[in-house]
């Protein structure tokens, strides 16, 4: 028998039964926290400023781990070495 819940099946991640499904669990903000190395209230901040992607579920404050995954990745800085100059003397 076919388990149209299972990801490995070939069904939509997204989809089953035309009913739309979370392929991971909702974090809370102090789970979310915890993911970034933050404390909740930054987490309370930033959703606040629009800063942090979540999902609004009635007056619940959730993130998906991949959104918060991906925001991190796109906020990388790349540092550059500053090239070195001799003095000439």
């Amino acid at each position: 028998m076919r388990d149209d819940h299972h990801p490995s099946n070939g069904a939509s991640q997204f989809e089953s039964h035309g009913h739309a499904t979370l392929a991971e669990p909702l974090l809370d903000a102090v789970a979310a926290a915890r993911l970034l190395s933050v404390k909740p209230s930054w987490i309370y901040e930033a959703v606040r400023d629009g800063r942090l992607p979540h999902v609004k579920i009635g007056r619940h404050i959730r993130f998906l781990r991949s959104d918060l995954e991906d925001w991190v990745l796109s906020r990388r800085v790349r540092g550059t070495f500053p090239t070195l100059t001799r003095r000439r003397t």
